[in-house]
C-alpha cells in the first residue's frame, strides 16, 4: 500500500491535472476567496496528487518508489515552500518517509490550510468536510481536526472513512491510519485516550450506523453499556 493512502486515505479517480503550487497559493491567499473556495482549492490539490499517484502506480508499480522520485517532468509543480516545510515539521511528519513530492505537497497543503483557519472558519470546514461529497477525503480531512480540534469532528470523519468497509475491516483500516500518522508523538498515549472518548461521544449522539462503526473499531459486537465500560477502561489504561 502506498504511503499516501496511509497519510491521507484518499480514493480518487485518475486523469486529473496536477495543480501547481503557484496556482494553489494564489487561490489560498486571495483576500476575496471565501472559506468554501479555499476548501475546494485544497480538495482539488488532493485530487490531483492522488491522480499522480495512480498514474505512477500503473507505470512503475508499488515497489519502485525510489525510481518514481527521480522520474517525470512535473515534479517542480510540487515544490515545497519554506512555510510548508515548517508546518510539516510542526506536525511531526517525517519528510524522508514520504516517497514522492506530490504526496508531500498534498499533505503540507492540507496541514497549512488547517493552521490558517480561525475558529469560525474551522466550524465551516467541519461542516463542509462531513458532506457526502467529501467522504473519499475523510481521513485526510480528519487530520486537520486531530491537529487543531475538536477531536469529535476528527472522530466523525474517521467513522465516515470506514463506514463503507466490511465490518471486520473497519478497525484495521482506521487504526492502521491512526498509528501510521501519530504513534511517534510523545503525547500519543494521551491522544489515544482522547480519540477513544471522542468516538464514544459521537456514538452516544449518533445514529445506529455510527454506533455500529464505533463498536467495530473497538472489536465489540455492539455498543452495550458493558462494551462502553470496557472501552473506557482501555482508554484510561493508556493515559499518560
Amino acid at each position: 500500500m502506498r504511503v499516501l493512502f496511509m497519510l491521507l486515505a484518499l480514493a480518487l479517480p485518475a486523469g486529473l491535472c496536477a495543480c501547481s503550487s503557484l496556482d494553489l497559493e494564489k487561490s489560498m491567499a486571495s483576500s476575496s476567496s471565501t472559506i468554501e473556495e479555499r476548501f475546494d482549492a485544497v480538495l482539488e490539490c488532493l485530487r490531483a496528487s492522488q491522480a499522480a499517484s495512480t498514474e505512477l502506480d500503473g507505470e512503475f508499480g508499488d515497489d519502485d518508489d525510489e525510481e518514481e522520485r527521480s522520474q517525470g517532468s512535473g515534479e517542480s509543480r510540487w515544490s515545497l515552500s519554506s512555510a510548508q516545510r515548517a508546518v510539516l515539521r510542526r506536525c511531526g511528519v517525517r519528510i524522508h518517509e514520504v516517497p514522492s513530492e506530490h504526496e508531500l505537497f498534498a499533505l503540507a497543503t492540507l496541514l497549512e490550510f488547517g493552521e490558517s483557519l480561525t475558529p469560525e472558519e474551522r466550524e465551516t470546514v467541519a461542516r463542509l468536510s462531513l458532506e457526502p461529497r467529501c467522504r473519499a477525503f475523510a481521513f485526510g480531512l480528519a487530520r486537520i481536526f486531530v491537529e487543531r480540534g475538536p477531536l469529535d469532528v476528527a472522530a466523525k470523519l474517521m467513522i465516515a472513512g470506514v463506514v463503507e468497509l466490511k465490518r471486520p475491516e473497519r478497525g484495521r483500516s482506521c487504526w492502521r491510519w491512526w498509528f501510521t500518522n501519530f504513534s511517534t508523538r510523545p503525547a500519543f498515549p494521551r491522544l489515544n485516550r482522547d480519540i477513544a472518548y471522542a468516538f464514544l461521544r459521537v456514538a452516544e449522539t449518533g445514529d445506529a450506523t455510527a454506533k455500529e462503526v464505533v463498536a467495530d473499531l473497538f472489536n465489540e459486537r455492539e455498543l452495550t453499556p458493558e462494551a462502553i465500560a470496557r472501552i473506557r477502561k482501555l482508554a484510561d489504561s493508556i493515559r499518560q
